[in-house]
């Protein structure tokens, strides 16, 4: 009896050192994750996207509204609803959002997709990198493609590195966090 005890005692002790040191427990942040977006963003995240992405979404109107399309008057008379055909300033941008902590602090970082004809094309849109710090949401990076986004296993200074499949060929292009942010 008392060597069955002693031997039960040991398992127990082994068992809890194992999971203290992380070993016999699935931590998600070891394991490759695709990153799910879902279109529009929540009040908090409207917020971080306005804080951090002024310059991106400005400067995507200015264009649209100075050189792309309102300068042109409305492009077909179909999509017209009077005589003559009068256009209004109708302006949008598509969002799409997926939030994941890349740095393990806690604290989700957004990955952020502007979507209009001014700033994507055939190879994709820009996905933003935001992250909360002291001084409030900061862009981190972006990365250009249209393919699906995976948080890898792999770190590069505190911060997953970001993988996708390259359209054009079979290689994954790893987009790594560096002093400057996320580059790929």
């Amino acid at each position: 009896m008392k060597n069955l005890l002693s031997v039960t005692c040991a398992c127990i002790f082994i068992l809890s050192a194992g999971i203290a040191m992380g070993e016999g427990e699935t931590d998600a942040a070891k394991m490759p994750q695709k990153i799910e977006f879902r279109d529009g963003a929540n009040a908090e995240e409207s917020r971080a996207i306005s804080e951090a992405l002024v310059e991106e979404v400005t400067s995507t109107f200015k264009y649209w509204f100075t050189e792309s399309h309102f300068p042109y008057g409305p492009s077909s008379p179909s999509f017209c609803d009077s005589d003559p055909c009068l256009q209004h300033i109708v302006f949008g941008i598509g969002l799409k959002v997926a939030s994941l902590d890349l740095n393990g602090d806690q604290i989700d970082e957004l990955i952020v997709t502007l979507e209009h004809t001014g700033v994507c094309g055939m190879g994709g849109c820009k996905n933003y990198v935001l992250r909360l710090s002291p001084d409030g949401w900061k862009k981190i990076g972006s990365i250009f493609t249209d393919q699906e986004l995976v948080a890898s296993s792999a770190y590069s200074r505190g911060f997953r590195t970001i993988q996708f499949q390259s359209k054009y060929s079979d290689k994954i292009v790893n987009c790594a966090y560096e002093e400057a942010g996320y580059s790929c």
